[in-house]
């Protein structure tokens, strides 16, 4: 969803910087975007990330598709994040109970942000790690964008609360009225579309479902 915000930026002469995390990177990477992942963020992580990576990584099943080191880096600067404000007994038991949804790295970002400067932060509205980005850069006082795939019906627990992005894309007027009717400004709610979905505009799209409907029999 956010390719397309980076594609967009690029040609109207923006310096992008894709922080792609876990499988995302191939693809950043494959569009030629600057990219970095969890293994470029420990200049920024507690101390004893890096151990913890190690041993909960170990406990991964073999041949994945996310590189080791990134695998390691991820869960060791999520974990320690989370030791950091519960203590590491309460991280571990959490970590058991919730697995990788206990994750909030938000003073990681913080650091990390901190010290990159972005102009804006631009994030969708998954949550972990880029909830975290999306907080650090208000904490930062950062401009930032929340994009919202599709009707954001479990996210409007953290994106309608007030002051997270300095603006809301969402999907339509309805998803509109409900970040609105959560707390939401009204004027930091915009209608823009799913960028996702812009092929689906396409004259070969269309030519393409044409051609599906004929071959079956739908016309």
């Amino acid at each position: 969803m956010l390719l397309p915000v980076a594609r967009a930026a690029i040609s109207a002469g923006h310096d992008v910087t894709y922080l792609a995390l876990t499988t995302a990177a191939a693809v950043s990477r494959g569009e030629g975007i600057p990219t970095l992942g969890y293994d470029d963020l420990w200049d920024y992580a507690d101390p004893g990330a890096r151990s913890y990576g190690t041993e909960l990584a170990a406990e991964l099943p073999p041949g994945g598709s996310v590189p080791e080191a990134e695998s390691v880096a991820y869960l060791g600067i999520s974990f320690a994040d989370l030791a950091a404000v519960e203590g590491e007994e309460r991280a571990r038991a959490r970590f058991i109970d919730e697995g990788r949804h206990a994750f909030l790295p938000v003073a990681t970002m913080k650091r990390f942000l901190a010290a990159f400067r972005p102009d804006a932060v631009i994030a969708s509205n998954s949550p972990r790690t880029e909830q975290a980005a999306l907080l650090a850069a208000r904490d930062l006082a950062m401009p930032s964008v929340c994009v919202i795939d599709l009707f954001a019906l479990q996210e409007v627990r953290w994106c309608g609360q007030p002051g997270y992005g300095t603006r809301v894309c969402v999907l339509n007027d309805a998803v509109r009225s409900m970040l609105i009717e959560a707390g939401r400004d009204p004027r930091e709610v915009v209608v823009t579309g799913n960028p996702a979905f812009d092929p689906l505009r396409a004259a070969e799209t269309a030519a393409a479902g044409a051609t599906l409907r004929r071959a079956r029999g739908w016309d």
